[in-house]
């Protein structure tokens, strides 16, 4: 695995605009370089995939829950559903409490 992203754009655009190299004395431009590399690292993770693909299947089944709210299904399997909707929904938003 890399330790950092490639570049953004290929040699030549840096080459005819130079202003997309940026100044990595630059405040802004660390900053940027520090959040490639943070949204690299996290892609690049071995469980990130798997995570996004469990978050996907559970939103799915808490849609499902709602779409046919008229299906009668366990009471533990509807407050399971219930309470994951509601992660995902704090999730979504961001939510600390």
């Amino acid at each position: 695995m890399q330790e950092y992203p490639s570049d953004c754009c290929p040699d030549k655009c840096y080459a005819r605009f130079p202003c997309l190299a940026g100044d990595h004395d630059s405040p802004f431009w660390q900053g940027w370089g520090a959040l490639r590399v943070k949204t690299f690292r996290l892609i690049e993770n071995k469980y990130f995939e798997t995570a996004v693909i469990a978050m996907i299947l559970i939103s799915s089944l808490a849609l499902v829950r709602i779409a046919h709210g008229r299906l009668r299904v366990k009471r533990l399997t509807s407050i399971i559903v219930m309470i994951v909707d509601e992660a995902n929904a704090c999730t979504a938003m961001k939510c600390t409490g």
